[in-house]
């Protein structure tokens, strides 16, 4: 079941402002109140979503995930980065045919190695769409509309930067799950001063020597 969207329960866009969302509620408290004799569920309703979006924090939080959750980012990045880790060491497991490197390689190293440049290449893609948004920006500045209907050409400009937003959210978090990742890796050493054991034919059968 779809969630209610919070700009709607309080009758609002998405880019009016923070007194306005607050004169909104205001508004519609005196409506659905119970001591008004209102309904309460919508009055649940209405409250939740001014919590929310009052706060400049769990505004963007619900603007860029849908999600409500202000520690749900913490939480994630704490999660994604236990799986960033062992999809990692697969793939550097996997890339290893030979046993005695496998043995003698610092794979401690080799992930972290990994996980930089992967946070690099996250870093850049943020960069990236920071320039694309920052210019779209600047574009909707600049075209001036001198009609009396709806101005076309700033909604779609205005859904594009609001696109942009999303990923440099999103890549951000994959940014923090590559850091937490890192720490945690951090944790451990890796003893290249063992030596590996080569196995030969006799072994299978030192079991068995009486």
């Amino acid at each position: 079941m779809k969630k209610e969207d919070l700009y709607s329960i309080l009758g609002v866009d998405k880019q009016v402002s923070t007194e306005e969302i607050k004169k909104a509620y205001k508004d519609k408290a005196k409506i659905h109140h119970p001591d008004k004799k209102g309904d309460s569920e919508n009055f649940s309703k209405l409250a939740n979503a001014y919590a929310i979006l009052k706060d400049e924090t769990k505004r963007e939080l619900y603007d860029n995930t849908g999600n409500t959750e202000v520690d749900s980012k913490e939480k994630l990045i704490n999660k994604k980065a236990i799986q960033y880790i062992a999809s990692t060491f697969n793939a550097i497991l996997s890339n290893f045919s030979d046993n005695t490197k496998l043995m003698t390689v610092d794979i401690i190293e080799e992930m972290i190695t990994t996980l930089q440049k992967s946070e690099m290449g996250h870093r850049n893609w943020v960069c990236k769409q920071e320039t694309i948004r920052d210019n779209l920006i600047l574009l909707d500045n600049r075209i001036k509309y001198r009609g009396k209907g709806s101005n076309i050409l700033s909604r779609v400009l205005v859904e594009k930067i609001e696109e942009c937003n999303r990923i440099i959210y999103n890549t951000e978090i994959d940014i923090g799950i590559c850091g937490k990742a890192i720490i945690l890796l951090r944790d451990y050493t890796f003893d290249t001063l063992l030596t590996p054991r080569t196995r030969d034919r006799t072994d299978a059968y030192s079991l068995f020597d009486v």
